[in-house]
């Protein structure tokens, strides 16, 4: 359920994007590849994005670009012979050939390259032509491959970090990588900045720039455009490390736990009643299947990491229960103190605690 709930949000995202593109009535939308997860996506999601872009106030062009998710290849949602094609307004254009080339308003043109398979070497943004003498047009180029280096050997597509500069572009927009990046300021000249959006709707752990927009303001050529990151992401991804339970009631204060999806850790010694109290209020974050939680989205909480401290089980029970627990709680108690039996031990003793203190089990 939670997955179906993210990936329903990036849809709702991209309906954002034209929002913003509306909203500074932009020349062009371009997005710099892998839209779809996949080159064969579900019919729901092809449909969906083309009502969207069918439904657009400021029908300014829009290019979409496949990537090395959503290749153009002959099985492709790309590929012309695909009935999502047939579905496009006129104002959305698909980047499907090599040499691509179309005009941004008055004295500016735009410069893409497909991705034609899932992998490949070769620079796709060497493959965009030089700037002929005498041509003063805004030279945006677009294309999808890494331009940095990542720990596993080369990258598939490699983009060279000056490829803008080496074609006299005056602005390059990249897709691949997930965080926001600027690969490449502009030179004194006015030409080379090359810039990763990122990924508009952040899609796992660990992605710190996700979650925006690129809106680039291009000047006449020679002068560096400017840009800023407008945020259109739902969802920010966090993981969070507790090693104190203020820390943990902390957390259940803060004011975006709607939108976050959490990944918590905690790594602390507690009370029983403190343990009581940690197990309350991380029920309160993640909810149950019939209450919802605090917090828009979280993992399971492993919470046998949690320590209790010394001594915090009691030598003896009260004289009133019954004898069988007085029995059962001294073996645990001695079982403590064997490494391989400690912590089935521990959990036993706690919902012996439990059940004692007429808590939940």
């Amino acid at each position: 359920d939670a997955a179906l709930q993210l990936k329903r949000q990036r849809l709702s995202t991209v309906d954002h994007v034209l929002r913003v593109a509306a909203r500074e009535e932009v020349d062009a939308v371009l997005c710099a590849g892998d839209l779809f997860d996949t080159r064969t996506p579900t019919e729901d999601w092809w449909k969906g994005l083309s009502d969207r872009l069918r439904s657009m106030t400021h029908r300014c062009p829009v290019y979409l670009l496949p990537g090395n998710h959503d290749p153009l290849t002959p099985e492709s949602v790309y590929h012309d012979r695909h009935p999502f094609r047939s579905l496009l307004p006129d104002w959305v254009h698909v980047v499907d050939r090599e040499g691509f080339e179309a005009p941004l308003g008055d004295g500016a043109v735009l410069l893409a390259q497909p991705t034609l398979s899932g992998a490949g070497g070769a620079d796709p943004a060497l493959a965009l032509p030089n700037r002929e003498p005498g041509d003063d047009r805004i030279r945006v180029g677009m294309v999808h491959g890494t331009a940095v280096q990542f720990p596993g050997g080369p990258p598939d597509f490699p983009v060279a970090r000056d490829a803008a500069m080496q074609r006299s572009l005056d602005y390059l927009a990249l897709g691949d990588i997930h965080d926001f990046m600027e690969v490449h300021p502009a030179t004194p000249a006015g030409v080379g900045l090359t810039l990763y959006c990122g990924a508009p709707e952040p899609t796992k752990f660990g992605e710190q720039g996700a979650g925006s927009a690129v809106l680039v303001q291009l000047r006449p050529h020679g002068r560096a455009p400017r840009y800023l990151r407008e945020p259109v992401g739902h969802w920010h991804w966090e993981q969070v490390r507790c090693t104190t339970l203020s820390e943990v009631r902390s957390l259940r204060e803060r004011t975006d736990l709607q939108r976050m999806v959490l990944r918590l850790t905690l790594d602390l010694a507690v009370t029983l009643d403190e343990r009581q109290e940690l197990e309350r209020i991380v029920r309160e974050l993640r909810g149950s299947e019939v209450d919802s939680g605090a917090v828009g989205l979280m993992e399971p909480v492993d919470l046998s990491t949690v320590r209790l401290v010394h001594g915090a089980f009691a030598a003896q029970l009260p004289a009133h229960l019954p004898h069988v627990m007085h029995v059962v709680h001294t073996r645990l108690r001695a079982q403590l103190d064997d490494p391989e039996l400690a912590p089935a031990a521990q959990t036993a003793l706690l919902h012996l605690h439990k059940i004692i203190s007429g808590g939940p089990s």
